[in-house]
């Protein structure tokens, strides 16, 4: 694994444009503001391009390289023509692959499985990959560890909002 990847946290700036095709993105440490990787798209065709500003842009094939700001590749992160269900493969600096992230079928909220770098992600439960929902994930994410959270506390929710609308009050002039 690349040096730069070692990190736990990063801060990613997109490239925002008017009439913008392409993914770009740049990387930083947010500890000391150095741009630390770039994130390009160089190889998108014409017909990408196009069908990017129709209702089909989550269809479209993309070939995201991520290098340093020297030009030195990290890794690279593909997908191509996804129709129905989506696949993603990862790729480090030597071009092997990594990982991924397939799609699952009939899911609600979005769900995908991660991955290994020799699984298909169609293979039995013992194969190198694992399941992931997007909720899950939040969770996790916004929970820590298991072992960093005491288990001894009954389980919380996570919001008291009630999932209504706010609406502005219209006051009339006297």
């Amino acid at each position: 694994m690349h040096p730069h990847l070692n990190k736990n946290l990063f801060l990613v700036k997109e490239h925002v444009g008017m009439f913008k095709a392409v993914n770009n993105f740049d990387v930083f440490d947010p500890e000391t503001g150095e741009e630390i990787l770039w994130c390009r798209e160089p190889k998108l065709g014409i017909f990408s391009k196009l069908f990017r500003f129709t209702d089909y842009k989550t269809m479209t094939p993309f070939d995201v390289e991520v290098t340093t700001p020297d030009g030195e590749p990290v890794l690279r992160v593909q997908r191509g023509i996804s129709l129905f269900l989506s696949s993603v493969n990862v790729h480090d600096e030597n071009d092997e692959r990594v990982g991924g992230f397939k799609q699952k079928l009939f899911t609600i909220g979005g769900a995908f499985r991660v991955l290994g770098a020799n699984s298909s992600g169609n293979g039995p439960a013992g194969s190198s990959s694992s399941s992931t929902t997007a909720s899950n994930w939040r969770k996790s994410r916004r929970n820590g560890p298991a072992s960093a959270r005491n288990s001894s506390r009954a389980p919380t929710t996570t919001s008291s909002r009630s999932p209504r609308t706010c609406r502005p009050r219209i006051r009339s002039g006297s």
